[in-house]
């Protein structure tokens, strides 16, 4: 959630209205002026930014079938913003009421209705003729609430304290029938996008069709509802006078409450914008809910720390987190469960790497305890160094083709044959901190910080990865195509046919140290790093690491979702694509996930518009209506 108010860029913290026009700029109504909103930064309109203004205080925004913003003041003035940039303010007839006009709306002829806080209903048709309906006794628009729409049939239907008003296409008013079942006191209309008419009265929620009225919901509030929305989801919004934001789906009725995320007060309105995201302007500001990319689980989700460092699908479905806290295990229904693995002192460790064995076991690596293996979630076995292994961080495993078991410690590496410590004679093998491992094709990859080589028929390859780019440490390993993916402190390598390549900070990439690599099932290659979540086209790196083309690439960090930024690498699998096509990454706070396909869909849906909102020449601004001849160069 988004949030602003006088503090950091709004005139006044009480937005009464959200328009939003077909360029893309959101506008807002507040007491001290007109709001424009670029998606960077907001513009106020004003009296002393534009004089032609007749007030300062906003009151009702409209936007119409031709593009243009329509505006009322407090002082029952009416301003129409055209697509063209055009500002018109009509001239008030005899009979126009000097009052706040709290709510408009246009009808299938063009004619715009104005809605004035208690002094009844005024009509202005396109030639500029007004006609004025002032309350009376059997319609008491005198307690008219802010809201009015159109039906299917034509019909006004108009939200007064004193129930719902109706105003046939002939010119009579009545109230809603008694059949309708409407509580009495406030009872308010919204129309949807759809053009499905919901009516709110008291704590009860009707659909209308035709001359029906169907009670979908009863949510009790104290209080009345204030506002309303239904989005593109179908979900259903209600802004309350002091409860805070209710949405009803297919999850039932959630509720934000005022005072957690949103402040206290009133809502006064509600609009989903081009992208979908929900815009909430209360008394105290201006609240945007963001679709964001990201799922991310925590400790607040169950898991046992949020500080993660290795993740693993099993054969069921279920995901392995291991993070300083322990081992969780997220079976496939979504609930994270605590597993029992403790040191002979009662304690859980810090969990480093995760394996699977031929025969479904899980292998654990730990920071100082050694390594477990699980069988079904129990303890079967425990490694430590008695049975060879180097006291301190077991930082990756891997199985090989025999079933052979390779453990990167602080001391090189360590092979385990059917249990038991098998010795290494080969020599250049790194003696220091190993971090990364991979199997593949019968060569063993090993990555430490001071470099990485390949063990192939018991012959050892050195990688001369300093010599191109200056990389010493490496983080990780992934053969994707007839490729393999070296993960390093100076960018992506890529060793292919024995040619390395590189992709760093000089060919475009954001960062220098990355941790990870995996291909999404589209063909997006996504990379984690300290500073978030990189994606770009696979086709696109391999052509850069081959000499060709821009490095194109996208990052991802808080504001999309993710827990925390700082993804964790020096362990693994830190990095994962699961059998569902999406891509899971472990952080400082968490894991986070994300949906390739979904974010594709969301990418086709919502590509923003692009506008030239200022021209300089020499750092003179210059005019829209000014002619200009630029010199070239």
């Amino acid at each position: 959630m988004d949030s602003w108010s006088s503090r950091n860029g709004l005139p006044h913290n009480s937005l009464r209205a959200i328009a939003q026009t077909r360029d893309g700029y959101l506008w807002f109504a507040t007491w001290e002026g007109l709001v424009r909103y670029n998606g960077l930064e907001f513009s106020v309109i004003d009296r002393s930014a534009r004089p032609g203004l007749p007030d300062n205080g906003v009151g009702a925004l409209y936007v119409d079938r031709d593009g243009a913003l329509w505006l009322s003041d407090a002082r029952g003035n009416l301003v129409r913003h055209g697509a063209d940039g055009q500002w018109q303010q009509w001239q008030r007839r005899e009979q126009w009421p000097q009052a706040l006009i709290h709510a408009m709306t246009m009808d299938a002829e063009g004619r715009m209705w104005l809605l004035f806080e208690g002094h009844g209903l005024g009509c202005l048709w396109p030639d500029g003729r007004f006609d004025y309906f002032p309350p009376d006794d059997d319609a008491p628009l005198q307690s008219s609430f802010p809201r009015m729409v159109f039906d299917a049939q034509g019909r006004l239907l108009i939200g007064t304290f004193d129930g719902l008003i109706y105003r046939e296409p002939d010119g009579r008013m009545h109230r809603a029938p008694a059949t309708f079942g409407f509580p009495p006191g406030l009872a308010w209309p919204y129309r949807a996008t759809d053009g499905t008419v919901w009516v709110v009265a008291g704590d009860q929620l009707y659909r209308l069709q035709g001359e029906r009225a169907e009670l979908v919901h009863r949510v009790p509030v104290q209080g009345h509802f204030t506002a309303m929305l239904q989005d593109h989801h179908g979900d259903l919004w209600l802004g309350s006078e002091n409860q805070g934001l209710l949405r009803i789906g297919p999850y039932g009725v959630e509720h934000l409450p005022a005072g957690r995320s949103l402040p206290t007060g009133r809502i006064v309105s509600l609009r989903e914008d081009a992208e979908g995201s929900i815009w909430v302007g209360a008394n105290g500001g201006l609240f945007r809910l963001r679709e964001i990319l990201f799922s991310s689980y925590s400790h607040r989700d169950g898991l046992s720390g949020d500080y993660s460092r290795a993740l693993l699908e099993d054969r069921d479905g279920s995901l392995w987190i291991a993070g300083t806290a322990g081992l969780d295990r997220m079976l496939p229904d979504g609930r994270i469960v605590p597993v029992p693995v403790v040191t002979p002192s009662g304690r859980r460790p810090s969990v480093l790497s995760l394996a699977l064995d031929g025969h479904g076991d899980l292998w654990v690596g730990t920071y100082a305890d050694g390594v477990f293996v699980l069988r079904d979630g129990r303890l079967l076995r425990h490694y430590g160094e008695a049975d060879g292994i180097p006291r301190g961080h077991i930082r990756a495993i891997v199985i090989d083709d025999h079933g052979a078991v390779w453990l990167a410690t602080q001391r090189g590496v360590v092979r385990l044959v059917d249990g038991k410590h098998a010795p290494l004679a080969n020599e250049g093998l790194p003696t220091g901190v190993v971090m990364a491992l991979a199997s593949v094709d019968g060569g063993l990859w090993i990555g430490s910080v001071d470099g990485a080589v390949v063990l192939r028929n018991g012959k050892l390859q050195q990688l001369n990865l300093e010599s191109l780019g200056g990389a010493r440490s490496v983080f990780g390993f992934q053969a994707i195509g007839d490729a393999m993916w070296i993960s390093t402190d100076r960018g992506l390598y890529r060793e292919r046919n024995g040619v390395l390549a590189r992709v760093g900070l000089e060919q475009g990439m954001p960062v220098d140290t990355v941790f990870q690599i995996v291909e999404d099932r589209l063909g997006n290659a996504w990379i984690s790093s300290n500073r978030g979540m990189l994606r770009t086209e696979l086709k696109t790196l391999n052509a850069v690491a081959d000499g060709h083309g821009a490095l194109v690439i996208e990052r991802y960090g808080e504001i999309d979702g993710m827990g925390n930024a700082q993804a964790n690498g020096s362990s693994g699998p830190s990095l994962l694509r699961r059998a569902d096509g999406t891509v899971w990454v472990v952080t400082a706070g968490g894991v986070s996930m994300v949906d390739p396909a979904r974010l594709q869909r969301f990418r086709e849906r919502r590509t923003p518009p692009a506008l030239i909102e200022s021209v300089q020449q020499d750092g003179r601004p210059l005019a829209w209506s000014q002619r200009e001849q630029l010199a070239g160069g």
